[in-house]
């Protein structure tokens, strides 16, 4: 698979994470903490930084920017 994408399997599992978060943020009412909670993170702080990290915007902005 890396081969072909020439991604990491985490990479690609963190993109594919990042643009549902994305979906979340934008299309629903949900606050951070239940996105959080429907990706899986048991932390939504951690849900945070990994946001942050990825988009180097936090998730609060980019749902304001929409």
């Amino acid at each position: 698979m890396q081969k072909i994408t020439k991604l990491s399997p985490k990479k690609m599992i963190n993109g594919r994470v990042l643009l549902e978060a994305k979906r979340l943020l934008s299309h629903t009412n949900k606050n951070l903490t239940e996105i959080a909670y429907t990706l899986g993170y048991i932390d939504p702080s951690y849900f945070s930084r990994f946001f942050l990290k990825n988009t180097g915007m936090k998730s609060f902005r980019f749902s304001q920017a929409l």
